[in-house]
């Protein structure tokens, strides 16, 4: 199956920072880690208030995997939420800059997830150590409202940075190929998606899936534009007949946010304009 289309996908790569004077901002050393495994995350925050002690509460994404409402952001160190250790990594003054302090957020795999080097977007934020999330799980989502009713501000300051593991270079674009390495299958699905289904054909995008009978799975292949393209017309062009591919491949073709909270209503609800072409009921 052969899918060329000038399409979609909003990527993140924006710094939020603080609503207080001065800002806190936080800046992440580099290179990033690398899409394996054991490669912690450091960085540092300047214009650290002096009233109390901070901390960095870090989220990672990992497209197609949904758990209890998280929409793909799972919490790091991820081991807090099942051993009762704290999900916060404290800063350290770096000894060099009286205003500069240092962290070392550990995203490295750890179980029940086996993918976390597989992460392609990293929130964090800074908030007080006597915040509720350092002591017990809260969203991405509880975390950036914040809790006014029980006194809770919001972060000081937050930083969203991109980290696609695999990409594609086809019709004048770059995209992000999925890959759920460990985690796989995942949604849409539930699949098994490798990076090695996706090639450039002749500056087309070459997306495969099959049903993989020796492991008995689905195979499949997901890429996503990483330039927000904003309104307009969009023209998907796929080559050859989709009416003869048969009742099992399905292609979307969509336009998807990955940071729209969850609703009681519907846990993965996103703002989404899609096209599928499929046979079967």
């Amino acid at each position: 199956m052969k899918a060329s289309f000038p399409l979609l996908v909003a990527a993140l790569v924006t710094i939020g920072v603080s609503h207080e004077a001065p800002a806190q901002q936080i800046a992440i050393d580099p290179p990033l880690p690398s899409c394996t495994k054991g490669e912690p995350l450091t960085g540092h925050v300047d214009n650290r208030p002096s009233d109390q002690t901070y901390a960095i509460a870090t989220y990672i994404y990992l497209d197609g995997y949904s758990s209890s409402g998280d929409n793909g952001w799972l919490p790091k160190p991820y081991e807090s939420r099942w051993s009762g250790g704290s999900p916060c990594t404290s800063l350290h003054p770096d000894g060099q800059d009286p205003d500069s302090y240092s962290f070392s957020v550990d995203v490295a795999l750890v179980a029940p997830i086996g993918c976390d080097e597989k992460a392609t977007k990293f929130a964090l934020y800074v908030i007080p150590e006597s915040h509720a999330h350092c002591d017990s799980y809260w969203t991405k989502w509880n975390l950036e409202d914040g809790d006014p009713q029980a006194g809770v501000e919001p972060p000081l300051g937050s930083l969203d940075v991109s980290r696609p593991c695999s990409t594609a270079d086809a019709l004048g674009y770059t995209w992000v190929v999925k890959d759920g390495g460990g985690c796989n299958p995942l949604a849409p699905g539930p699949c098994h998606f490798n990076s090695q289904n996706v090639s450039d054909d002749s500056g087309k995008i070459n997306l495969k899936t099959y049903y993989d009978s020796n492991n008995g799975r689905c195979e499949a292949a997901e890429v996503v534009l990483t330039e927000n393209l904003g309104y307009g017309t969009y023209v998907f062009t796929v080559d050859g007949s989709i009416d003869v591919w048969g009742d099992t491949p399905i292609l979307g073709l969509f336009t998807w946010d990955v940071d729209v909270p969850p609703t009681q209503e519907c846990v993965n609800i996103h703002r989404e304009l899609d096209f599928e072409f499929y046979q079967g009921g």
